[in-house]
């Protein structure tokens, strides 16, 4: 059976954990033909918002998917809000005409962000996620939702893997815990947050680095003048290949007080290296951080939760965890997920839409 890969691809830094599994699905099936819906036909569709370069886009997306063969397997990989909308209705003429089975894979977890529409809409949402061969969610609870509220048999859940099979072999020293911060420093991922709580404890019992850029211009300011004023805080900017393994394997903690999320690369990346992770109650990150046992998972409504969540750090590992680190990190690995999706493709070749 023909099949067709569907997404954002580009060897830049977006959209995170879509463009990385896009990456890797070219790598595990080369024969398989690429789409890139980030640019179609001279349309740059990066902001998910309903503009009419977006339009010219979708436009385009839509004209080269009628291209595909009848019967064929079709992954398209989609996220939320507009953007999910406008996805399925560029997939609307090969669902009606072209018969193909369609895999249609969520890159959130977040119900609500997802799924907020009610009434027609609904309705319209319903009759089209139940004509996918398979309905792919990124976080189990996400998944119960979706089979709740529209009645789906369909449905299957697959958490994004890491490509990192390192074994961090550092213990925990006598020093300050090393609390790592990896991903867009920007307010929904809670770094001004994190950078406070952090402040507020001795240099001698904490540190703070942080990875990743560029910053959000709301932020700078205060991002910039909480760096220059804490000791404790310490900002690296960007960084990739074995400089990233380096700084993962010396923290000893990865933070994200994140206030929504899908499953953030850098979660899994850290745990298939055998590193703990604090890290907030939402989207699919409980559906892979077990608190008390890979790290700790914690509930955001107050400033006090976040610290302390940082405070629990100090005692946390015992060898009895650490153990359980080691044993687990191989259910992270790309080995893993793709055992996992190649079973959907043969459910999707055999499913009756």
């Amino acid at each position: 059976m023909k099949k067709y890969l569907v997404a954002p691809f580009t060897e830049k830094r977006f959209k995170g954990g879509i463009t990385h599994l896009a990456n890797l699905l070219v790598e595990e099936y080369p024969d398989s033909e690429v789409i890139n819906t980030l640019v179609v036909e001279g349309g740059d569709d990066t902001k998910g918002k309903l503009k009419w370069v977006n339009i010219q886009s979708s436009m385009g997306l839509m004209a080269r998917l009628w291209k595909v063969e009848p019967s064929s397997l079709v992954h398209f990989h989609t996220s939320i809000s507009i953007a999910f909308l406008k996805d399925m209705i560029v997939c609307l003429p090969i669902l009606l005409f072209k018969n193909v089975k369609l895999v249609w894979h969520i890159h959130y977890a977040v119900y609500e962000d997802v799924f907020h529409y009610e009434g027609k809409m609904k309705f319209f949402y319903k009759w089209f996620l139940q004509k996918c061969a398979v309905v792919v969610c990124l976080g189990k609870n996400f998944e119960q939702e979706v089979i709740e509220n529209y009645g789906l048999r369909n449905t299957a859940y697959l958490m994004n893997p890491s490509t990192l099979d390192i074994e961090c072999k550092e213990k925990r020293g006598q020093g300050p815990i090393q609390f790592a911060f990896m991903g867009s420093p920007d307010a929904r991922k809670g770094i001004i947050d994190l950078m406070k709580a952090v402040s507020k404890m001795p240099k001698e019992e904490a540190e703070l680095h942080i990875y990743g850029a560029p910053l959000e211009p709301q932020i700078v300011t205060e991002f910039n003048k909480l760096v220059e004023e804490n000791e404790n805080l310490v900002y690296h900017g960007y960084i990739s290949g074995a400089d990233r393994i380096e700084a993962i394997c010396k923290s000893d903690f990865l933070v994200l007080p994140s206030k929504g999320e899908g499953l953030p690369l850098v979660i899994v990346e850290y745990l298939s290296c055998g590193k703990p992770v604090i890290v907030t109650d939402v989207g699919a990150n409980r559906d892979v951080v077990h608190n008390g046992k890979n790290g700790i998972l914690f509930k955001y409504q107050k400033s006090e939760d976040l610290s302390n969540a940082l405070q629990s750090a100090k005692d946390w590992m015992t060898e009895e965890r650490r153990q359980i680190l080691m044993e687990e990190r191989k259910l992270y690995h790309k080995s893993s997920f793709f055992a996992t999706l190649n079973e959907i493709y043969k459910r999707a070749a055999i499913e009756k839409v």
